[in-house]
């Protein structure tokens, strides 16, 4: 039989963690559902150079607390769901940009069709993953 994305037992071990301040469950949408079929919802590949410069500038401290959304009210999309498809490198730029039009530009939210993105990049995997 396949391996399971997650299981009860994986559950049960990030559940065992006496530090931990959250509860694991498995969520419907990956129970009983093959690793390699969650692995295509990824869109990774692995074995990419860590070749980027070290940021040697000391930055002010980040807030306890920020909320998008109160900041930029009418910017900031919903989550969208990718479905059956490795698409979130598309995804996570449409929905970024979508949100940055709106901040920038003072300008009514347009949500960017991920799926453009999908389709038209010649140099990716469309549902099969890319960078």
């Amino acid at each position: 039989t396949a391996r399971l994305a997650v299981d009860q037992n994986l559950v049960d071990s990030i559940n065992s963690n006496p530090k931990s301040t959250w509860t694991a469950a498995i969520n419907p949408r990956f129970e009983n559902m093959p690793l390699e079929n969650a692995r295509k919802l990824m869109g990774t590949r692995l074995g990419m150079k860590n070749n980027l410069p070290t940021i040697t500038e000391t930055l002010e401290a980040a807030p306890s607390s920020f909320d998008s959304r109160k900041a930029w009210p009418g910017c900031i999309g919903p989550i969208l769901n990718q479905g059956d498809c490795g698409s979130c490198w598309a995804f996570g730029a449409a929905e970024s940009l979508s949100d940055r039009r709106c901040i920038e530009k003072n300008t009514p939210f347009l949500q960017l069709a991920a799926l453009d993105l999908v389709e038209c990049d010649g140099w990716d995997g469309g549902c099969e993953g890319g960078e």
